[in-house]
């Protein structure tokens, strides 16, 4: 199975300030663990990547 990572996902992974960064880093974790795929698009890279400048 597959796994789409949205922004807020990406965001969270990101930033350890973000309130479900741990759950997410746990997440990201098993995903890996199980060999599962992680994909993404283009819009929510540009999107994560302004979030995370804007905030810095």
């Amino acid at each position: 199975m597959n796994i789409f990572v949205d922004t807020s996902a990406l965001v969270a992974f990101l930033d350890a300030d973000q309130p479900r960064h741990a759950e997410v880093i746990d997440a990201w974790d098993r995903v890996i663990a199980d060999d599962r795929a992680l994909f993404t698009s283009n819009y929510v890279l540009v999107e994560s990547f302004a979030l995370v400048q804007r905030r810095s």
